[in-house]
């Protein structure tokens, strides 16, 4: 995961810049390459739905997961759902989880990261998430 330091290292650097310098677009397509390369590990390291899963890992990753989405959605491919629906799918089963009942807010801000990359990206698939979330809700009542 030395790839991970020197990748959150790099953002710090960026979102302390951010406010003096305009974007520089080309490190900004380098950044997003290296995001998506590192995304699916952690995901898969640390995002495991599970009551034994480390709660400071899992809500590091998912505040680094809302942070790239709101500003950095070419790592998501700029709402493409095959790039964002797999990771709100990794994501939901947290709310089921009692160990991370305190923290759903961290989760649902993640996801609404997420959503909110989907409706910029592919409105229609934005709107069918939602269509399908309500049948789910309507069948369990």
């Amino acid at each position: 995961m030395a790839n991970l330091s020197s990748l959150v290292h790099e953002l710090r650097e960026r979102i302390a810049a951010s406010s003096s310098t305009p974007p520089n677009i080309r490190n900004d397509d380098a950044l997003e390459v290296r995001f998506r390369a590192v995304l699916p590990n952690l995901l898969n390291a640390y995002v495991v739905p599970s009551s034994s899963a480390n709660e400071r890992e899992v809500f590091a990753v998912l505040k680094l997961i809302a942070h790239t989405a709101k500003n950095f959605p070419g790592v998501f491919y700029h709402g493409k759902a095959g790039a964002v629906l797999p990771v709100i799918g990794r994501i939901l089963p947290f709310l089921a989880e009692p160990a991370f009942r305190s923290r759903h807010g961290v989760i649902i801000e993640t996801i609404g990261a997420l959503l909110s990359t989907l409706r910029t990206g592919d409105r229609d698939v934005y709107r069918q998430f939602f269509m399908d979330t309500l049948l789910v809700v309507e069948g369990t009542h």
